[in-house]
């Protein structure tokens, strides 16, 4: 996802042109743009026009997404379009320096803190480097103990 600040307000040359006479018109409606407007991906949109394109939140002062052409806020744009951890179903979104922090085992991918044992109260957090291996069972992962656990009651 392509991150982007906030929408500026419509520079003060397009606001005159468009009080001049001449069209200025917005992205998503194609209609005359007379009052408030935004620019944004260096276009210009109604300020009521610019919101996200699944929810249609207004996406005036506030961070948003582009996929494909079309603009999304933070929420849809990790529904939509960043890997969902299999263990909790959020999305995995980059930290603050760009870095996505995430493991990839058997298909699925997870957040660090949540590729864990999948058995219930088991807080064995799996890590190659301290030799914590983890073993899927019916599609499921679990330290050793409980993966042996598992597989004695399959």
């Amino acid at each position: 996802a392509a991150g982007a600040a906030g929408a500026a307000a419509g520079g003060l040359k397009d606001l005159y042109l468009a009080k001049r006479g001449e069209v200025v018109t917005c992205l998503k409606c194609g209609e005359a743009i007379k009052d408030n407007f935004v620019t944004a991906l260096g276009q210009k949109f109604h300020s009521h026009c610019f919101t996200c394109h699944i929810c249609a939140t207004s996406l005036v002062d506030k961070a948003f997404f582009e996929q494909r052409g079309q603009v999304y806020c933070q929420d849809c744009d990790t529904k939509g379009f960043s890997s969902q951890c299999r263990r909790c179903g959020e999305g995995i979104m980059p930290d603050a320096e760009g870095h996505t922090l995430a493991v990839k085992a058997g298909g699925y991918t997870y957040h660090v803190h949540c590729y864990t044992c999948e058995k219930e109260g088991c807080s064995v957090r799996f890590d190659s480097k301290a030799g914590v291996a983890a073993y899927p069972v019916k599609q499921r992962l679990y330290c050793l103990e409980h993966a042996t656990e598992a597989m004695n009651l399959a």
